[in-house]
């Protein structure tokens, strides 16, 4: 707590106005293959929601319905999710509704996020204190950020398609096979037929790389693919 009063302090002295989240109680039970609590609240909170409060900062937990003024531009609700700060604070960054989010989470651009702050640091040298942060923009849609986690695993499938890392799910991504997948999924056409063309198109992209998008050719990645793939 003590660390975190100092942090707090820090980021209260720019010129920005600074918002926390908390996840709500309706966040999934199961993350990278581990069971989270969900119903109990962690003992951290409350403190640091007093503290927050002394700093005259705002906070809001997630699937409550708290006004947060800042985030009512040109609408009338207030901002809910299911459970998950990050998802909510991405989609409020995604929306223009804030300017950035900082988080340690690698799923926030899946979430709609456009720029993310990571790696906060604030240090103090010979009597000089200096703050430091990592600057993440997102160059790409939302919806291949989303199929990236989905080939390579993520929070809640750490499955996706294995043997798939980064590289050549981002080719895949090059490829539509993001907007495809999103535009189908949008009107609820992801099943059957399409989705059986779906994957087949993903595996002639991993065989043949016609476009030279993926990188190279991986026959043994398509011959890979499970008809569980994409898990959604």
């Amino acid at each position: 707590l003590r660390t975190f009063i100092f942090r707090t302090a820090r980021l209260k002295s720019f010129p920005v106005q600074v918002i926390f989240a908390y996840d709500g109680p309706e966040r999934p039970v199961l993350k990278w293959g581990q069971k989270v609590m969900t119903k109990k609240t962690h003992w951290m909170t409350k403190p640091i929601q007093r503290i927050l409060d002394t700093f005259d900062i705002q906070w809001f937990m997630v699937c409550t319905v708290h006004l947060v003024l800042m985030f009512v531009l040109a609408t009338d609700s207030s901002p809910q999710a299911k459970g998950e700060a990050e998802a909510e604070l991405a989609a409020m960054n995604g929306a223009g509704m804030i300017d950035a989010v900082m988080t340690d989470d690698s799923d926030v651009f899946a979430f709609s996020g456009r720029l993310v702050l990571r790696k906060y640091v604030f240090s103090v040298e010979w009597g000089t204190s200096y703050s430091t942060v990592d600057v993440y923009r997102a160059d790409m849609p939302r919806e291949d950020y989303a199929l990236v986690s989905l080939l390579c695993g993520g929070d809640y499938d750490t499955a996706g398609l294995p043997g798939c890392g980064p590289a050549t799910a981002f080719g895949l991504a090059r490829c539509g096979l993001g907007h495809s997948l999103h535009a189908a999924e949008s009107h609820c056409q992801f099943h059957g037929p399409f989705r059986q063309s779906w994957r087949e198109d993903m595996e002639h992209q991993l065989r043949y790389d016609p476009m030279s998008r993926v990188g190279r050719r991986n026959p043994a990645l398509a011959d890979n693919i499970s008809d569980t793939v994409p898990n959604i």
